[in-house]
């Protein structure tokens, strides 16, 4: 029987089911008479009963309220990328949102991706929301305490790939100039900003690492030669990491101004620093420049001042080469003159031996 307690001037139910001395079912509601909140409650007990846990949750559980769970859930970890609330918020707003979890469809989930492409999303941002989704789903279990079939879910993702729908992004090709980091910098030390932009701009190139990294370093893990950088990103766990310090860098940093009661080397707003970038490529007209092209430049600079992949690792905070990979522009005609130099070199000190 449903348990009824008077609240004020109404009254709720609450319906508990256990196994085995576990709750695995729990659920109340307010109503304003004592006989409407017992019909309610018996009647739910008698469902149920006839469906099964599972089931009865499968059919009254929406997606939102499944993206809810998994997002409470996840919140309590660790807090959520930025990626990732983009992708929740897409979700929160899908046509299928309000739909129950188990009447979601694969027809669904490709209707939804194509209406994202033909907003203009790219392949690899439709990715993203759709396995967020699809992660969610996974992981009800855990979070929201229901299993979910996943047979629409991976027959809607198949069918995306397919369509060439969704994709992961490819390598960006595109580089940054001297001349165009020149312009940008001459026109930002120009406009007496409170954020020193132009300054982020020749930092970021010379020690190529993320936005938040940067604007988050501090004098006190600063020695000059290297930098402890806190709590940096990494699939696996989080992370300190020591990173050497490129003469040019150090030179940026030295020059720094230092703020009485404050450690970080640039106490700026990351979204003070994009933003005022974004101004300055506009109204040069360099409307293809992107803030983290700056770090895809830096790191291929590195590449070209003969650094090996473990050191230019080291420096950019890359785990591993796949992901190190599409930040370099080795060309086949380089391997060939690299090879070809070795031969001779070879072929010299066996004539001179």
């Amino acid at each position: 029987m449903p348990t009824i307690r008077k609240r004020g001037t109404r009254y709720q139910a609450q319906v508990r089911l256990k196994s085995k001395g576990a709750i695995v079912y729990e659920e109340s509601a307010t109503f304003d008479t004592q006989a409407a909140a017992k019909h309610w409650g018996v009647a739910l007990e008698r469902r149920l009963k006839t469906e099964g846990v599972d089931s009865h949750v499968n059919r009254t559980t929406t997606v939102k309220d499944l993206v809810l769970n998994w997002t409470e859930f996840k919140e309590n970890i660790k807090p959520l990328s930025k990626g990732v609330q983009h992708s929740l918020k897409a979700l929160m707003t899908a046509p299928f949102a309000s739909k129950a979890i188990s009447a979601l469809t694969a027809r669904d989930i490709v209707t939804w991706g194509v209406e994202l492409s033909k907003r203009g999303l790219n392949h690899a941002t439709v990715l993203h929301h759709v396995m967020t989704l699809r992660s969610i789903y996974s992981s009800a279990a855990v979070t929201a305490g229901v299993d979910v079939s996943m047979v629409e879910m991976v027959k809607g993702c198949d069918s995306l790939k397919r369509l060439r729908i969704m994709a992961k992004s490819t390598s960006r090709e595109r580089r940054i100039t001297d001349d165009e980091i020149a312009l940008l910098v001459g026109h930002l030390s120009n406009m007496n900003l409170s954020v020193p932009t132009d300054v982020y701009i020749k930092l970021a190139v010379a020690l190529p690492r993320r936005r938040e990294e940067i604007l988050t370093m501090r004098w006190s893990d600063y020695t000059g030669k290297q930098i402890v950088l806190r709590d940096t990103k990494n699939p696996q766990r989080i992370r300190d990491e020591i990173v050497p310090v490129p003469p040019a860098a150090r030179a940026i940093i030295d020059a720094l101004p230092r703020y009485e009661g404050e450690d970080r080397i640039m106490p700026y707003k990351p979204e003070s620093v994009s933003a005022a970038f974004q101004r300055a490529v506009k109204a040069v007209g360099l409307a293809d420049i992107r803030l983290h092209d700056l770090r895809h430049e830096g790191i291929s600079r590195l590449f070209e001042q003969g650094l090996q992949i473990q050191e230019v690792a080291l420096i950019s905070g890359h785990t591993n080469w796949a992901m190190l990979k599409r930040y370099t522009h080795i060309k086949p005609n380089d391997v060939v003159e690299k090879l070809s130099a070795n031969s001779k070199r070879t072929q010299k000190d066996s004539a001179e031996s």
